[in-house]
């Protein structure tokens, strides 16, 4: 009987281990887009004044202002903003009733009732692009420009989305307005820093602008750099 209670609270132990274990990796698996919810629910867990101006009803500004508040959670619809602690599951309704878009993206922004659309605060986002290139261009001579996309947030994290990819990134460049569409590309968000390099020839002599315009689930970045091309190095 010794041996039969041994091995009983052995089983009972690995079964506890297995438990916690599938509850901790639920938890870390947990999708940027938790889903659609009451306005009940935003109103039980709201610790933070709602915001309706224009400068924080974009998803990307919303969910930066509730990260540096400590909030997990931020509630969006349509311009307005709330940040949250938890979310109740009980309180989750149809993805259908969030059918509304939020400002800049195709992301679930709420909807016309008293539905909220519910993301974890943490998503990826960019906050800076660093382009590179020499002060002066050579004319008719293959140049390398570089730029440093630098990322925040959990880019780990699976969007919760059907049809949305929040692990990569868009690129495109252009020269004074026009596309270079052979250097556009999806990049994968793999760390904290993206960096891209393309090779162009510059065919007149003047002052141009270099941009690139880089997009992913949640931002939508554009940066330029004016150089001189000239036809020799004086």
């Amino acid at each position: 009987m010794g041996l039969v209670g041994k091995n009983a609270r052995g089983i009972g132990f690995l079964i506890t281990l297995c438990v916690l274990w599938l509850n901790f990796r639920n938890i870390c698996a947990e999708d940027w887009y938790t889903g659609c919810f009451n306005e009940d629910q935003a109103t039980e867990t709201l610790l933070n004044t709602s915001r309706t101006s224009s400068t924080l009803g974009h998803l990307e500004t919303c969910s930066h202002h509730c990260r540096t508040k400590g909030h997990y959670y931020v509630a969006v619809k349509q311009d307005t903003c709330k940040c949250l602690s938890s979310v109740y599951s009980s309180k989750q309704v149809s993805t259908n009733l969030c059918y509304l878009r939020c400002t800049r993206t195709s992301l679930p922004c709420g909807g016309h009732n008293s539905t909220w659309s519910v993301y974890q605060s943490d998503g990826v986002y960019i906050d800076n692009i660093d382009l590179l290139a020499d002060d002066v261009l050579i004319v008719q001579r293959s140049t390398a420009v570089s730029a440093k996309i630098s990322i925040k947030g959990n880019y780990s994290v699976q969007s919760g989305i059907v049809g949305v990819n929040c692990n990569r990134v868009k690129v495109t460049w252009s020269v004074d307005g026009a596309s270079l569409p052979q250097y556009t590309e999806s990049l994968p968000i793999s760390s904290r820093t993206i960096k891209d390099i393309i090779l162009h020839s510059f065919l007149h002599e003047d002052n141009v602008t270099i941009s690139i315009h880089a997009k992913t689930c949640l931002s939508d970045v554009n940066s330029s750099i004016i150089r001189s091309a000239k036809a020799k190095l004086s």
